[in-house]
């Protein structure tokens, strides 16, 4: 094994588990808190995306447009929860009616935009040079990879802080817990989960930007993150809390890179939902022997 080589994947597998990071802490916060099985998560990057490039070739100033797409990002998975989830929401089935809705948002989305703007990429300039910097011995990473993983970490740690100190990011965990107790001392669920829709949807806007910089996103480029975003949340557990949703990104990104030693990196999904499933095929037996494990010990009680 070429050491150099696997040094270079693991810087890389940091950069890519950044993104992943920051994707996985977004859908987990909305699927753990609301429950929305939110399939249309990567369109909302989509959107971000088209819309601060779109702005930009208007004339708009680069970082404007940023904000407006990340603005705008935010106010469309508001849209989704307000008005085509929520009166899905107290239904029988509601959970596989919410499921066919976000497809059917993603067919239409994409449709959309091919009809628009056709089936072009779009790609946003990072607004600096981006250069690169060499460790030596063909290892290295560039200004835009750092740019990356500090902007991943800034929001993470900012989502961190704000869900512990603040009233509203109180309310969002306690949610999380108990509605209907919430409902109980005067926390209003269905506001705090249209907050939870903008946070979370401002986050994957986020890393669609950043995206847009290192390569092309296309009208179906949201089914990826979409995927990326499952696993991480569900790898950690949907209740997870922000800091280990994001170590369960950082963990899925090196593990995908550092994987390219043995597997072509045409195969990078198979690792990812690999993980997942091996994962899942873990907890469950552990989840399975543990309830053996208690069956038996009630049984010798009961004989004692």
């Amino acid at each position: 094994m070429n050491f150099d080589y696997f040094l270079q994947l693991s810087v890389n597998g940091v950069v890519n588990g950044a993104v992943y990071a920051l994707l996985g802490v977004g859908f987990g916060l909305i699927f753990g808190v609301t429950g929305r099985f939110h399939l249309a998560y990567g369109t909302t990057l989509v959107l971000a995306v088209y819309a601060a490039s779109s702005l930009n070739d208007l004339g708009v100033p680069l970082y404007v447009a940023i904000v407006a797409g990340i603005v705008g990002g935010s106010a469309t998975g508001v849209v989704f929860e307000r008005f085509l989830y929520r009166p899905l929401g107290d239904r029988p089935g509601s959970l596989m009616a919410v499921f066919v809705t976000a497809l059917g948002l993603m067919t239409v989305t994409e449709a959309l935009l091919r009809i628009a703007s056709g089936s072009n990429p779009r790609s946003l300039d990072p607004g600096f040079t981006v250069h690169r910097v060499s460790l030596g011995r063909g290892i290295g990473f560039t200004t835009l990879d750092v740019a990356i993983v500090g902007v991943a970490i800034a929001c993470i740690g900012v989502l961190w802080l704000y869900l512990r100190s603040s009233e509203r990011g109180r309310a969002m965990r306690a949610t999380r817990t108990n509605p209907e107790l919430c409902r109980c001392v005067g926390i209003n669920p269905d506001a705090v989960y249209l907050w939870v829709f903008a946070v979370g949807s401002a986050v994957v806007s986020v890393v669609g930007i950043m995206t847009s910089m290192r390569a092309s996103v296309g009208p179906s480029a949201g089914l990826q993150p979409t995927f990326i975003a499952l696993a991480v949340a569900f790898t950690a557990g949907p209740l997870s809390g922000v800091v280990r949703l994001a170590a369960s990104g950082l963990v899925i990104g090196l593990v995908e890179s550092v994987s390219h030693l043995w597997i072509s990196s045409q195969w990078n999904q198979a690792v990812v939902f690999g993980l997942l499933a091996l994962y899942l095929v873990v907890a469950q037996a552990a989840s399975a022997w543990g309830s053996l494990r208690l069956g038996a010990r009630r049984h010798a009680a009961a004989e004692a």
